[in-house]
């Protein structure tokens, strides 16, 4: 009955009966869950099942909810209707819903050979209860419905089993749920090097479908997800997978299909490696990856406290992701004292910025400091900015007539760094002085470089060779032979080191780390793109003096 299409609902699956009248909650991230009582051997469903669910039903997050109609009203006493989807779904229609693979688990699961393959397969909830298997392996195609229903305008989606925080502390989950996860979609995996079968799956069979010599680790199904084109593509993998092997004799759990799907589409699963099996220390890393961003934007400014303030309101204002996901960075290059108690109260103001005081190094040459600052940190990538850079206020086009406007900009960014592994990604087409169309950087190359790369334009600047144009998320970009500038960029941490550190750049204009970069990317060693967009206008409202002005 789920289906394989990406465009469409996996079952054409009908939206829940009743939706709040309140206007719902936006969200990040939606978690999706379900239960249902099934009279489960040695697990009472209210002092177990319930206890733990209840639990859940306390956290703070944008929760849908899949459960018989008769939970409705004792969900809602814990709930509100805010930030909760109620999806009344019975037994019968869980069958229904199931229907193209009810026969196979049924066959299956009563057989004798299948229950003789170890002596706790027989008294297994996925051979002794009808319904435990068809429920288990309906979680991703619900999460995938989900992602269509989009109640609550999310980014990511997640499954979470209602009866979690039997084995994750509800503290650290209230935590951490809602903290952006990975730009792919995620499993939490476990070692698993024993027994002939995997959940009642053969081994053998197994280690075929995942192209293994020996499958040694499991794919879990407490949680899981990542964002909507992820899940679309891997509901319809997952169909055809559960049907093929199902028609060939083969069954385990959903965790079964979601280990042969993990080892054979690398490129869209990530994995985190659990010792145990349990899942509380991947939630306990998470925590504290978030206390040491993967991301740092650095602000460079110089003498104008309030200009560092226009800057910050308007990344508040374009995308909060801009200044709550990453760690802030001040540069703070001035050497005025007047200006000191100017930035003391900015840094109150706003307490999550750092804030490192050189004095007037120049423009590159504070650029230069943050690429050594940032080679000190934990950190993968970085943001760069001057605080004259603001985040442009409107809904207009620049000349090319690419958008300004760009919804949810910080995450895109960094899923197309993650994907494309780009080691440097500019945020502007449209720049003060030039425009991504021509190649800049041949005003700054070598007379010995120019020859080389463009034998054929002494006349004048040529056009940028743009050799890739993709979009992701809804955001274009072009990759090529992009010049590089003091414009806002993010930047990996081995482009930081190649472009920055490994080479020190003597007199480090902007002009001289431009022709720098040029000659990497003509070696083969930098992947650079620059976005189809242009979020970014040039804005100086404070000024300072400008004869103090220099470049290092």
């Amino acid at each position: 009955m789920f289906a394989g299409d990406i465009v469409t609902h996996a079952a054409g699956l009908n939206e829940p009966k009743s939706v709040s009248k309140h206007a719902m909650t936006q969200s990040d991230v939606t978690y999706v869950t379900g239960l249902w009582d099934l009279s489960r051997p040695g697990r009472d469903f209210g002092s177990h099942y319930l206890h733990y669910f209840s639990q859940l039903l306390e956290l703070d997050i944008a929760l849908y909810i899949f459960a018989d109609e008769s939970l409705k009203d004792w969900v809602f006493e814990r709930r509100s209707e805010k930030n909760t989807v109620f999806h009344g779904f019975s037994l019968d229609e869980i069958k229904h819903f199931y229907q193209d693979h009810w026969d196979a688990t049924q066959k299956i699961r009563t057989d004798s050979e299948w229950q003789s393959q170890a002596e706790w397969l027989r008294q297994s909830p996925q051979a002794t209860l009808e319904f435990y298997n068809p429920i288990v392996q309906s979680k991703l195609p619900w999460l995938n419905d989900v992602t269509f229903f989009d109640p609550f305008k999310s980014e990511e989606y997640f499954w979470i089993d209602a009866g979690i925080t039997h084995t994750v502390r509800a503290d650290l989950l209230s935590e951490v749920l809602g903290m952006p996860r990975s730009n792919r979609f995620i499993f939490l995996t476990y070692p698993h090097h024993g027994d002939s079968e995997i959940h009642g799956f053969d081994r053998t069979g197994m280690n075929q479908y995942c192209n293994m010599n020996f499958v040694d680790r499991i794919s879990r199904g407490g949680f899981f997800g990542g964002d909507k084109f992820h899940i679309n593509t891997l509901n319809g993998i997952y169909h055809e997978l559960l049907k093929e092997t199902q028609d060939a004799g083969y069954m385990g759990t959903e965790e079964s299909i979601f280990t042969i799907m993990s080892y054979r589409h690398p490129e869209i699963i990530k994995t985190f490696e659990l010792e145990n099996g349990l899942l509380q220390p991947y939630f306990e890393d998470l925590r504290s990856h978030s206390l040491t961003q993967e991301t740092i934007l650095y602000i460079q400014t110089y003498n104008t406290p309030e200009q560092v303030r226009c800057l910050l309101e308007s990344m508040n204002q374009y995308d909060p992701d801009l200044l709550k996901r990453p760690k802030v960075v001040l540069l703070d290059n001035s050497d005025d004292p007047e200006v000191e108690a100017g930035y003391q109260s900015l840094c109150g103001e706003f307490p999550f910025i750092e804030r490192l005081k050189r004095d007037n190094p120049g423009i590159t040459g504070g650029r230069v400091l943050a690429a050594e600052h940032f080679e000190t940190t934990d950190a993968v990538q970085y943001l760069y900015f001057e605080d004259d850079m603001m985040l442009f206020d409107g809904h207009s086009t620049d000349r090319q007539g690419f958008p300004r406007r760009i919804d949810g900009l910080y995450q895109k960014l960094c899923k197309i760094m993650e994907a494309e592994g780009f080691d440097f990604l500019k945020l502007n087409f449209q720049e003060l002085y030039a425009i991504n169309t021509t190649n800049t950087a041949w005003f700054n190359v070598s007379q010995r470089v120019r020859q080389k790369a463009w034998p054929d334009t002494s006349s004048g600047p040529p056009y940028t060779q743009f050799d890739r144009i993709k979009s992701m998320y809804g955001l274009a970009y072009a990759s090529g032979d992009i010049f590089y500038a003091n414009w806002p960029h993010i930047m990996s941490r081995s482009a930081n080191r190649r472009i920055f550190l490994d080479q020190k750049i003597q007199h480090p204009s902007e002009h001289n780390v431009m022709a720098h970069c040029y000659e990497l990317w003509m070696q083969g060693d930098l992947n650079v793109a620059v976005l189809l967009a242009s979020p970014i206008e040039h804005n100086r409202i404070h000024d300072y003096d400008r004869t103090a002005r220099k470049e290092y």
